[in-house]
């Protein structure tokens, strides 16, 4: 049994995917549309950094719920990657997560008080 303290996380890509050697670039364009590093797509070949770069958008999909790249499909995905700043969106990402907004249920102070009264009956 698995101590839960000690979970691993395993991130899987059932996309395309190419095995490189440490010495050369791969210059095979592979990957799923959306996190292919803009050199590979360019044809300048893929490299350790090219990775790090796909996983920078699958940390953003899990953070944001969203696709850094967007498109109605796959042609729109890779264009999206090619044109779009993913700088620009990352910055203006804090204005719509719900992290980063207001909260709508605040808390009275009424509502504190309710609590409070609650918790003591209860004693």
């Amino acid at each position: 049994m698995e101590d839960p303290q000690f979970l691993k996380v395993k991130i899987i890509d059932f996309g395309l995917s190419c095995k490189i050697n440490d010495k050369v670039k791969l210059n095979q364009r592979c990957g799923t549309p959306g996190y292919i590093a803009p050199e590979v797509l360019n044809n300048e070949g893929a490299s350790p950094e090219s990775d790090i770069f796909s996983l920078g958008c699958m940390l953003y999909n899990i953070l944001s719920r969203k696709n850094l790249f967007e498109g109605l499909d796959t042609k729109g995905i890779i264009r999206s990657n090619r044109v779009d700043n993913p700088i620009a969106k990352l910055l203006s990402l804090k204005n719509r997560h719900p992290w980063f907004q207001k909260s709508q249920n605040k808390l009275s102070v009424q509502q504190i008080n309710n609590d409070k009264v609650a918790l003591e009956q209860r004693k």
